[in-house]
């Protein structure tokens, strides 16, 4: 795992992840820029296509409540509730949510069916904040709370090992 670039280290997270959680829609790895102008999406894996995603490169803008949603120690759980989302523990977050709802942005392929139920889980080290992981079920109410205990156990994990591929990556 070591040896991984970061991008394939982060479609392994993704691997890992769906043996923990069983999703069944997607999860993906979004990353910060530098100066947390944007996230990009770097991996996504669609489960209903077991295929990855057409969409990684898309850039999502981060404004200054977005960044604050992004650097505390926490996962998000959301439902989707008709076009909207409701939030399990936290209000302010469903706009993390929707930034992270680009199935239903104006490139909406038909194909693709949107999501009913989201984890978001900031990827943060002690260096700051690398990015998003988003775990995705397609009805809401399917995922729990021992999901998010799941993926809040191996975020700091995944966090460290894309942080120690990137400073891996930069040194060569």
């Amino acid at each position: 795992m070591e040896q991984l670039r970061p991008k394939d280290l982060a479609y392994q997270i993704l691997h890992g992840l769906r043996s923990l959680t069983e999703y069944d829609h997607s999860a993906a790895v979004l990353t910060c820029d530098p100066d947390m102008q944007y996230l990009e999406l770097v991996a996504e894996k669609i489960a209903w296509r077991k295929g990855k995603s057409r969409r990684v490169g898309l850039k999502l803008p981060l404004d200054d409540d977005l960044r604050r949603l992004i650097r505390r120690d926490c996962v998000y759980g959301f439902d989707r509730e008709d076009i909207t989302w409701r939030a399990w523990n936290d209000a302010d977050a469903i706009r993390l949510a929707e930034l992270l709802d680009y199935n239903l942005s104006q490139s909406f392929d038909p194909r693709d069916d949107v999501e009913g139920t989201m984890l978001c889980a900031p990827l943060v080290t002690n260096e700051g904040v690398l990015g998003v992981l988003r775990v995705s079920g397609t009805l809401p109410g399917r995922r729990s709370g021992y999901e998010a205990g799941l993926v809040g156990e191996f975020i700091p994990h995944a966090s460290t090992a894309l942080k120690n591929a990137q400073h891996t990556e930069a040194l060569e």
